[in-house]
């Protein structure tokens, strides 16, 4: 398994993206609809607005997780998971991967690395095309 570096929350650049997407989810969208929700797309730390397509599963632990099976990048070795916890998107819950397929991993995100830890495996098998895909 490879070694994960993990960057919670990286201060200098998801201020803004975390302070805009907040924003979203407690207030209404432009069209006065409802609140962004985390199924109809999500915000990368990049600040790029992603329409994914989800595949729910749950962890060993019972956590909920939704991996956007749309932007699986193997060529650059990177992958997005959500950590469920409620309709309303919450930029703290997404969880980037990117793995040089070798010996280390880079995460990015707002949650603790027990979370994390529970999907590290399936991630960099999605983003290396490991032996189960």
């Amino acid at each position: 398994m490879t070694s994960i570096r993990v960057l919670i929350c990286v201060a200098a650049v998801m201020v803004f993206g975390v302070v805009s997407a907040s924003t979203q989810q407690s207030k209404p969208s432009a069209a006065g609809d409802e609140p962004l929700r985390w199924r109809d797309g999500y915000v990368t730390w990049r600040h790029k607005l992603v329409k994914p397509n989800w595949q729910i599963f749950d962890a060993k632990d019972g956590t909920e997780f939704a991996v956007d099976m749309d932007h699986i990048d193997r060529k650059n070795h990177h992958v997005v998971f959500y950590s469920i916890g409620g309709d309303a998107f919450d930029p703290k819950n997404l969880i980037e991967f990117t793995f040089n397929c070798k010996d280390m991993g880079e995460v990015v995100s707002g949650v603790g690395t027990e979370r994390v830890k529970l999907i590290e495996e399936q991630a960099e098998q999605m983003a290396c095309g490991g032996p189960d895909q």
